[in-house]
């Protein structure tokens, strides 16, 4: 009897320990996992223990019968209790070796500078477990120990802002399209960037010194990475030191665009001199208004003369049909100051778009002028900073995508928050077509000249009926446009255009098309066709004010919104056809995109996005 009695107790006995302990291992994970999460957000290791101490109060673990330990590898002094010792040193504390030499050698040996440090958390839970048939052997309790150790994975965070003259809207004295950004730069009160920039600045505290490293990206024409220094001073792209970041943040600028206002009257309307003529004589490149003919040049020789009223030849299309018929008797402006008027003529030699002072004559000063807009250079480049439009957004997302496959860690979390007010209007500049300068990907026909004259032969009429396609704004209801090599990369359901038979003006494809596809190869995972596939990256969006156009209250362009939301929706999973904002009207925060209607509600949605950044157990 007794022999069956402790069979029967141990069998009794042992399940009850083996549920207690499936609950205690249940909970130390959860508590871990929770401890973590404060380590993720920069809290001391004291808020680690009594947050993994709340999680097992409500697993309904008795904390009477719990020992519960919790450590990481590099601790503040004030975190610990004598004898041990800590200094957040950026080296893992050596009294681990003593209490818990395990952990002490899971942590990275930093020593040497050339390991990073890792969030690991030790969290470890002794209970007492009481037995009962085994009582009646004198056995009375058993102790029950667990750990779990989880990492809170770094992130590599690059935040992308927007820096486009309408982030400066708000700022008194503000006029769209002939504003001076040096009139509040200098002061930091350019608004709603002012707030932007302070709001992002909470998700940088959320982060953790050392251990997550972050970039800042801004784009206007093109995107530009913000060089910080690290930890050790070094400037890099990627920086684990919080503070550097933040100071990089606060000092971001907003980009001066050129003054559309500025811009000649002729040049700026097209058909202004010549109404009963085609309107497009005088059409400019939004996208650099000195090259005339699309090819990335200021130098525009390829155009065939026009005939003016008199029958004389001209050479300079922009003073084509204008009396009187007479080039200006001064050999300095011979070429392209016609007849005295005043107007230039497009030089080869000027930078002659734009009447800076608003005199009504080009001079030599209006030339000066525009040499000094763009800080002493006068390349084919750096003219690009003439342009007229400053909302590459995909410039900043594949600036950010660059930064996380170059630099990224394989073990961080990767993370991209981006931030804008307005709709795409500017690609990255990339020849996809035999001598045409594809910035912007504004192009339709060019000024219209004789038909069949210029660069191929067109007998339609209906390709002339424009010179740049809208502003190079995309209609994001239309068809989405492929122009990659091989059609079997497409996307599903686009329309593919061979880039080595189009003519020259019969690109469909526009800047809108162009953020999608570096969307697409930043974060895509799934598909069903060939195409090329991205990484496992976070996409967080903001769109800030007036993200949509209306008119009167009535909604007429969704495409920059709809950019943001395409953007989360591929970075929420890695796959496009599962859009959490499906359905959803415009101007609503869902899923990973964020509507903010005005700069006050940022704080509010960088503090939503610190907490939306996830936590693994490692083991």
């Amino acid at each position: 009897m007794v022999g069956l009695v402790a069979a029967v107790g141990l069998a009794v006995d042992t399940a009850s320990l083996y549920v207690r302990y499936g609950q205690l291992k249940r909970a130390v994970d959860a508590a871990a996992i929770t401890a973590a999460n404060e380590f993720k957000t920069g809290q001391s290791l004291d808020k680690m223990y009594d947050a993994a101490e709340e999680v097992l109060r409500m697993h309904e673990i008795d904390m009477t019968l719990i020992d519960l330990e919790v450590y990481i590898c590099d601790a503040y002094t004030q975190d610990l209790v004598e004898p041990y010792e800590g200094d957040a040193d950026g080296v893992r504390d050596l009294y681990l070796l003593t209490v818990k030499p395990r952990f002490y050698h899971r942590c990275p040996n930093t020593e040497s500078g050339l390991v990073a440090p890792r969030k690991l958390v030790w969290v470890e839970a002794t209970q007492i477990a009481p037995l009962y048939f085994l009582t009646i052997m004198g056995f009375t309790d058993v102790p029950l120990r667990t750990h779990t150790i989880t990492e809170a994975a770094p992130v590599d965070l690059v935040i992308v802002i927007d820096i486009s003259e309408s982030m400066g809207e708000h700022t008194p004295g503000f006029s769209p399209g002939n504003f001076d950004a040096n009139s509040c730069n200098p002061t930091n009160t350019c608004e709603p960037l002012r707030q932007a920039k302070e709001a992002a600045t909470i998700l940088v505290d959320k982060l953790h010194q050392g251990y997550d490293r972050v970039a800042v990206v801004t784009f206007d024409v093109n995107a530009t990475t913000h060089p910080i220094p690290n930890s050790q001073g070094i400037p890099t792209s990627l920086s684990d030191d919080m503070d550097q970041v933040k100071s990089a943040l606060l000092n971001i600028q907003l980009h001066n665009d050129a003054p559309f206002f500025k811009l000649w009257p002729k040049w700026r309307n097209p058909g202004l001199e010549n109404p009963s003529g085609p309107k497009n004589y005088y059409a400019f490149n939004p996208v650099n208004p000195e090259d005339r003919d699309g090819d990335g040049r200021d130098a525009d020789p390829m155009f065939p003369p026009c005939i003016d009223v008199d029958g004389t030849v001209n050479n300079h299309p922009m003073c084509c049909n204008l009396t009187p018929d007479r080039w200006d008797s001064d050999p300095k402006f011979s070429g392209f100051n016609f007849a005295g008027s005043g107007f230039p003529c497009d030089s080869d030699l000027l930078l002659d778009a734009y009447d800076w002072d608003g005199d009504g004559v080009f001079t030599m000063a209006d030339h000066n002028a525009s040499v000094a807009f763009l800080g002493g250079s006068v390349s084919d480049d750096a003219l690009y900073n003439l342009s007229i439009l400053s909302t590459c957004s995909g410039c900043g997302m594949r600036e950010a995508s660059s930064i996380l496959n170059q630099h990224g860690r394989a073990g961080a979390v990767w993370i991209v928050v981006f931030l804008s007010d307005g709709g795409v209007n500017l690609s990255d500049r990339a020849p996809i077509i035999p001598a045409q300068y594809t910035n912007g990907f504004c192009f339709g026909p060019p000024l219209n000249h004789t038909l069949g004259t210029y660069p191929v032969p067109m007998t339609s009429p209906a390709l002339f009926s424009h010179s740049w396609n809208a502003m190079c704004r995309g209609d994001s209801s239309a068809p989405r446009i492929c122009i990659n090599d091989d059609v079997d990369t497409c996307p599903p359901g686009t329309i593919w255009e061979d880039p080595s038979t189009l003519l020259y003006g019969q690109v469909s494809y526009n800047a809108y098309h162009y953020a999608l596809d570096v969307t697409d190869r930043m974060a895509l995972t799934t598909s069903t066709t060939n195409e090329p596939l991205g990484n496992d990256i976070g996409i967080f969006t903001i769109g800030l004010g007036d993200v949509i156009r209306e008119v009167d209250g009535v909604v007429i362009e969704t495409y920059g919104e709809d950019l943001l939301r395409y953007m989360a929706a591929v970075g929420i999973d890695g796959d496009r056809t599962t859009d959490p904002c499906a359905g959803i009207p415009a101007k609503q925060t869902c899923g990973q995109y964020y509507y903010a209607p005005s700069a006050g509600e940022l704080f509010a949605i960088f503090e939503d996005i610190a907490n939306r950044i996830y936590t693994r157990i490692s083991q």
